[in-house]
Protein backbone atom coordinates (compact mmCIF):
# COMPACT_ATOMS: atom_id res chain seq x y z
CA UNK A 1 0.00 0.00 0.00
CA UNK A 2 1.41 3.12 -0.81
CA UNK A 3 1.99 6.05 1.91
CA UNK A 4 2.59 9.49 0.33
CA UNK A 5 3.50 12.41 1.98
CA UNK A 6 5.39 14.14 -0.40
CA UNK A 7 6.80 14.34 -3.94
CA UNK A 8 9.50 12.63 -2.85
CA UNK A 9 7.78 9.98 -1.66
CA UNK A 10 6.07 9.46 -5.03
CA UNK A 11 9.48 9.69 -6.60
CA UNK A 12 10.25 6.76 -4.89
CA UNK A 13 7.30 4.41 -5.21
CA UNK A 14 7.43 5.02 -9.17
CA UNK A 15 11.11 3.95 -9.20
CA UNK A 16 10.05 0.67 -7.73
CA UNK A 17 6.86 0.17 -9.32
CA UNK A 18 5.34 1.94 -12.84
CA UNK A 19 3.98 4.97 -13.58
CA UNK A 20 0.99 2.83 -14.69
CA UNK A 21 0.92 1.25 -11.37
CA UNK A 22 0.38 4.74 -10.27
CA UNK A 23 -2.48 5.60 -12.44
CA UNK A 24 -4.20 2.75 -11.20
CA UNK A 25 -4.10 3.25 -8.05
CA UNK A 26 -5.08 6.57 -8.21
CA UNK A 27 -7.93 5.29 -10.72
CA UNK A 28 -9.27 3.05 -7.60
CA UNK A 29 -10.75 5.02 -4.62
CA UNK A 30 -11.18 1.92 -2.70
CA UNK A 31 -7.16 1.37 -2.44
CA UNK A 32 -5.69 4.74 -1.93
CA UNK A 33 -6.75 6.99 1.22
CA UNK A 34 -8.07 10.17 -0.81
CA UNK A 35 -4.82 12.52 0.39
CA UNK A 36 -2.56 9.77 -1.11
CA UNK A 37 -4.82 9.68 -4.37
CA UNK A 38 -4.37 13.70 -4.05
CA UNK A 39 -0.78 13.86 -3.94
CA UNK A 40 -0.34 11.01 -6.49
CA UNK A 41 -2.37 13.12 -8.75
CA UNK A 42 -0.69 16.03 -8.50
CA UNK A 43 2.68 14.70 -9.02
CA UNK A 44 1.31 13.22 -12.13
CA UNK A 45 -0.01 16.73 -13.48
CA UNK A 46 3.44 17.83 -12.49
CA UNK A 47 5.12 15.06 -14.85
CA UNK A 48 2.42 15.87 -17.53
CA UNK A 49 3.39 19.86 -17.48
CA UNK A 50 6.80 19.05 -17.70
CA UNK A 51 6.38 16.71 -20.10
CA UNK A 52 4.94 19.63 -22.25
CA UNK A 53 7.22 22.23 -21.62
CA UNK A 54 9.57 19.96 -22.92
CA UNK A 55 7.16 19.15 -26.11
CA UNK A 56 6.49 22.90 -26.20
CA UNK A 57 10.06 23.75 -26.45
CA UNK A 58 10.68 20.97 -29.48
CA UNK A 59 7.78 22.55 -31.09
CA UNK A 60 9.01 26.17 -30.87
CA UNK A 61 12.57 24.64 -32.04
CA UNK A 62 10.52 23.26 -34.90
CA UNK A 63 8.95 26.61 -35.95
CA UNK A 64 12.43 28.41 -35.26
CA UNK A 65 14.02 25.90 -38.25
CA UNK A 66 10.67 26.44 -40.37
CA UNK A 67 11.07 30.05 -40.33
CA UNK A 68 14.91 29.97 -41.17
CA UNK A 69 13.74 27.92 -43.74
CA UNK A 70 11.03 30.02 -45.19
CA UNK A 71 13.79 32.68 -44.97
CA UNK A 72 16.52 31.02 -46.76
CA UNK A 73 13.63 30.04 -49.41
CA UNK A 74 12.39 33.61 -49.72
CA UNK A 75 15.89 35.24 -50.51
CA UNK A 76 16.40 32.33 -52.94
CA UNK A 77 13.21 32.84 -54.55
CA UNK A 78 14.33 36.74 -54.84
CA UNK A 79 17.50 35.86 -56.69
CA UNK A 80 15.66 33.03 -59.09
CA UNK A 81 13.36 35.90 -59.90
CA UNK A 82 16.53 38.40 -60.77
CA UNK A 83 18.01 36.04 -63.02
CA UNK A 84 14.56 35.73 -64.39
CA UNK A 85 14.16 39.44 -65.34
CA UNK A 86 17.88 39.45 -66.77
CA UNK A 87 17.11 36.51 -68.38
CA UNK A 88 14.00 38.14 -70.03
CA UNK A 89 15.72 41.13 -70.91
CA UNK A 90 18.56 39.50 -72.89
CA UNK A 91 15.75 37.22 -74.75
CA UNK A 92 14.01 40.32 -76.16
CA UNK A 93 17.48 41.88 -76.97
CA UNK A 94 18.72 39.07 -78.59
CA UNK A 95 14.70 38.90 -79.95
CA UNK A 96 15.70 42.70 -81.41
CA UNK A 97 19.02 41.78 -82.56
CA UNK A 98 18.00 39.17 -84.82
CA UNK A 99 14.93 40.70 -85.80
CA UNK A 100 16.80 43.77 -87.19
CA UNK A 101 18.93 42.89 -89.92
CA UNK A 102 15.81 40.95 -91.39
CA UNK A 103 13.44 44.03 -91.10
CA UNK A 104 16.30 45.72 -92.83
CA UNK A 105 16.50 43.16 -95.38
CA UNK A 106 12.27 43.52 -95.90
CA UNK A 107 13.21 47.27 -96.52
CA UNK A 108 16.07 46.93 -98.90
CA UNK A 109 13.52 44.64 -101.35
CA UNK A 110 10.53 46.72 -100.75
CA UNK A 111 12.90 49.50 -102.23
CA UNK A 112 14.41 47.46 -104.71
CA UNK A 113 10.79 46.20 -105.84
CA UNK A 114 9.60 49.96 -106.98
Amino acid sequence: MANFQTFADVDKWVAEHSVDELRDLIASPMRTHPENRRIGHEWLQGQQEAGNLAREDESHEFMRRQTIAAEISARAAEVSARWAMLGGFTAVAALVATAWPYMKLLETIDRLAR
